[in-house]
């Protein structure tokens, strides 16, 4: 098991980025990374810009990767923190 922090720079051209955090069912491996890049790149490039949303991207992008993987993603609030 393990979370992914997925990022889009500069979302908004004044320098913010957006991030989307997902939890894996599975211990992360670079072929997890690997293919969940590549279907963000296919969500991505498939969507006019005036559409891109970084949640409804990274959504269709889970829901994509967990139809053909054994692995299964899920869009988290945020991870744990604690201070002590």
């Amino acid at each position: 098991m393990g979370i992914i922090k997925v990022v889009e720079k500069d979302v908004n051209g004044c320098g913010e980025d957006a991030e989307v955090y997902v939890s894996c069912s599975e211990t992360i491996t670079d072929a997890i990374l690997t293919a969940l890049e590549e279907i963000l790149s296919t969500v991505k490039e498939g969507t006019p810009v005036e559409e891109w949303d970084t949640d409804s991207l990274v959504a269709e992008a889970v829901e994509r990767f967990n139809s053909n993987n054994d692995a299964q993603l899920e869009i988290i609030n945020s991870p744990v923190v604690a201070e002590f």
